[in-house]
């Protein structure tokens, strides 16, 4: 018996389309839901409570635009990994730790103060989707897309 391959002519295309558009669910419910106020807030008792630990203090608008910014340049990628360019499984495994950090803060955070903190209704869908994309990337071989074109 044969180990089955992860053959995929559409090289890694379908994961990352869905990360971004996960990402870009996300973001919006962050910004609609009230995230980043919550967010300074936190940043502020953090710094009143431990003077000698830096944290980054978010500008409402500018980071709002900074994750907007970031999930645009990550859907403008789509092309390329739809081609299974190889770099791309590095991307797409990056992105997905990325999210799966963000799904574990979120639900983390909102164990912590007992409360569902502004984004944390998107995280399942945050969480399976980066499962997906980052099980797919591991298993995926760029070398197939190439083989399939020739």
């Amino acid at each position: 018996m044969t180990a089955k391959s992860t053959h995929n002519p559409n090289g890694i295309g379908r994961p990352w389309l869905a990360l971004c558009f996960c990402l870009t669910v996300h973001v919006a419910e962050e910004a609609f839901t009230g995230f980043l106020p919550f967010y300074s807030d936190a940043t502020r008792a953090v710094s009143e409570l431990f003077p000698y630990v830096t944290s980054p203090s978010l500008v409402l608008a500018a980071s709002m635009w900074l994750s907007v910014a970031f999930v645009a340049t990550l859907t403008v990628l789509t092309p390329f990994a739809y081609r299974g360019a190889s770099w791309m499984r590095v991307a797409t495994i990056g992105v997905a730790l990325i999210a799966l950090a963000n799904v574990s803060g979120h639900i983390g955070g909102s164990l912590l103060v007992g409360n569902a903190l502004p984004g944390v209704y998107t995280t399942p869908l945050l969480a399976v989707v980066g499962v997906y994309a980052l099980i797919f990337a591991w298993r995926w071989n760029p070398g197939d897309v190439e083989a399939s074109a020739a």
